[in-house]
């Protein structure tokens, strides 16, 4: 009964959890020029403790993959600053998406931008 009501009360903490993502850069519809770095920065502020989040960056015309980082620390912030350098071969639509893991079933927020890689 006692573990019944203690497991209850962790999964109600976590059901309001709300989070605000802040992408500082890229900016929308920024342009990388070629062998430019692309700096991915953004924070994360969670209204109470949050279980994580994930980052990625997306070739949209091939659905490839370019970047990804990921924490399962639970944070009530997140600070999060990479680079990329930009080695495309053709002009490239790039989406970024971070997903935020509000609680342990799974409850996400997420946020995406979109930015073009130039080959030269």
């Amino acid at each position: 009964m006692i573990l019944g009501i203690s497991i209850g009360f962790l999964f109600a903490c976590d059901k309001n959890n709300t989070a605000e993502i802040n992408i500082m850069e890229p900016m929308m519809n920024d342009t990388i020029a070629l062998n430019d770095s692309l700096h991915l920065e953004a924070d994360i502020l969670g209204s109470d403790k949050l279980f994580g989040y994930s980052v990625s960056l997306t070739h949209t015309n091939t659905q490839t993959q370019l970047f990804s980082a990921s924490t399962e620390k639970r944070r009530k912030d997140y600070v999060f600053h990479s680079h990329w350098i930009n080695n495309v071969q053709d002009t490239a639509n790039l989406e970024i998406k971070i997903t935020v893991n509000l609680s342990r079933s799974g409850k996400t927020v997420t946020k995406t931008m979109q930015c073009v890689a130039l080959p030269n």
